[in-house]
């Protein structure tokens, strides 16, 4: 026959949920905490001389895909600073995949 559960299991039971609790709680608010690059000695230097008819854009943005540690991703472009080259890139061709013929 079973026993009915005491005062002390009761206990048990609520500080087991309390701190399920907290622990969830405290998951929450690291997954909200903003990310901020590590600051290194050194800043990105290009390794050759760039030409001058081109812009360098870079972008930051944090990455995470289901795994517990965030990192950031730096990606650089390099962009023609002539507006007509520029608009070259958008143009399609027939080389690539799915274009207009």
């Amino acid at each position: 026959m079973e026993q009915p559960l005491t005062w002390l299991d009761w206990v048990y039971v609520g500080v087991g949920t309390g701190l399920l609790f907290v622990g969830l709680v405290f998951w929450s608010i690291l997954g909200h905490l903003p990310i901020k690059p590590k600051r290194s000695k050194f800043d990105w230097q290009p390794d050759l001389e760039l030409p001058a008819d081109v812009h360098v854009l870079g972008s930051e943005y944090p990455q995470r895909d289901g795994a517990f540690l965030r990192y950031l991703v730096k990606r650089t472009y390099t962009v023609p600073k002539d507006p007509e080259e520029y608009a070259k890139i958008f143009v399609p061709t027939k080389d690539r995949k799915g274009s207009a013929e």
